[in-house]
């Protein structure tokens, strides 16, 4: 892929607006000035590694921005989206630099869209910057209020920032929307916990675990919460059937990342984990096979030159 400037002198002050974009973007200025002339250069990692599904599937969405660029009358509805379609490929395939980008040119092109702030949300809490989330996933609630997602993902930011009242009220808001949220539960439950409640995040906990039994890892804050209320042996059942399986909740925007997927690794990772976990042990035991091989066979070549003793070659 050529690098070219996201702004051309022909189109820099002809942002022409569709009436579909009219809308859903009511402002794509910035300061009286066009929004397009203050899109920033997505950074091009680096495909080289890539599946060759992958590298067409990337290079096909980056040259659908450069078309894009070259016509003047291009709506920047089209425009926005075509970065937000880069950034989910970028995001798919962990190049979290590049997707940063591109969703936030799809935000200034499309400001009324609440899918870009939360979606930098989503790639911020991943990376563990968290006042970023904040500010972000606080800006797609002004503009959608009611998201359960983002209720929860901003929940779980202002837990993780030590806010937590505020991250209460926003558990609190998202259960009321969807009383059966496990979601909106083990966060209220974290909330108590760390506000020192253990009775009621036993509460919160027990019924997260009955909508999603699964998800051994409220088994482990509830051994936390029973051992502070001093019931050692609920304690030591729930510690002992903990895991790592995470509670889920509908989230139509980063799953459908996976949808995008033209890698066969990522498909097995992401939809049959253990079957690629032995695909990969498989592979492993024949590399230290192919490995013994060889070096007995560098062994016996050195015997039959009359160098040093092979006895010791391939017994490691």
């Amino acid at each position: 892929m050529t690098k070219k400037p996201w702004t051309l002198v022909a189109i820099v002050g002809t942002l022409a607006l569709s009436s579909a974009c009219q809308r859903r973007a009511t402002d794509v200025t910035t300061g009286g000035l066009p929004a397009r002339s203050q899109l920033q250069e997505v950074p091009q990692p680096d495909l080289s590694a890539s599946e060759e599904a992958v590298h067409r599937q990337i290079t096909a969405a980056f040259a659908k921005i450069e078309r894009l660029l070259e016509h003047p009358s291009m709506s920047a509805e089209e425009l926005g989206l075509a970065f937000g379609d880069l950034g989910l490929l970028y995001v798919t395939y962990s190049f979290l630099e590049a997707a940063e980008t591109c969703f936030r040119n799809a935000e200034l092109l499309l400001p009324a869209d609440y899918s870009w702030p939360y979606l930098l949300g989503y790639l911020f809490q991943i990376q563990g910057r968290l006042a970023e989330a904040d500010r972000v996933l606080t800006r797609t609630l002004k503009l959608r209020p009611d998201d359960r997602p983002a209720l929860i993902r901003l929940g779980t930011v202002r837990l993780e920032l030590a806010d937590n009242n505020s991250a209460r009220r926003h558990f609190e808001r998202a259960l009321e929307l969807n009383p059966k949220s496990a979601a909106a539960l083990n966060g209220l439950g974290r909330a108590a916990a760390a506000a020192g409640d253990a009775e009621q995040a036993v509460r919160y906990f027990e019924r997260a675990l009955e909508l999603q039994p699964q998800a051994s890892s409220l088994r482990h804050a509830l051994g936390l919460s029973y051992r502070r209320l001093g019931d050692r042996e609920k304690a030591r059942l729930n510690l002992e059937m903990g895991g790592d399986a995470q509670v889920l909740f509908e989230d139509p925007l980063p799953s459908s990342v996976t949808g995008l997927s033209r890698s066969a690794e990522l498909f097995l990772v992401r939809h049959c984990p253990e079957t690629f976990l032995e695909f990969a042990a498989g592979v492993a035991v024949l590399l230290q096979e192919q490995q013994r091989r060889d070096l007995a066979a560098a062994g016996g070549a050195v015997l039959r030159m009359g160098g040093h003793d092979g006895g010791k070659l391939g017994t490691r």
